[in-house]
């Protein structure tokens, strides 16, 4: 991660795995699945996350074992500049 982290742009970026939950809610995360939380300055600069070459080079070599299960954007309300939240949920291919 450290690529991504020195990307312009690039407020922050977390993986998450799911914990025991405290609360019963339907749909729990399965254990071959993480979330990356992704906090960027701009569209702009997701954008540009998006088609650098690094990023290519992930795809090409986790593409035959993860697979993006739901990629969500936000827009923070409560910054001004209009940062952009990005949880993206990834599972590990079963087949």
């Amino acid at each position: 991660m450290p690529a991504v982290h020195a990307e312009k742009g690039c407020h922050r970026v977390r993986p998450a795995i799911d914990a025991d939950p405290a609360l019963p809610f339907p749909g729990q995360v399965r254990s071959d699945t993480f979330l990356a939380i992704e906090k960027w300055e701009s569209m702009d600069a997701l954008k540009a996350h998006a088609a650098a070459p690094h990023m290519k080079a992930y795809g090409e070599k986790t593409r035959d074992w993860l697979r993006i299960a739901r990629c969500t954007y936000f827009r923070l309300r409560r910054e001004e500049q209009g940062e952009v939240l990005k949880p993206v949920r990834v599972t590990r291919k079963t087949s």
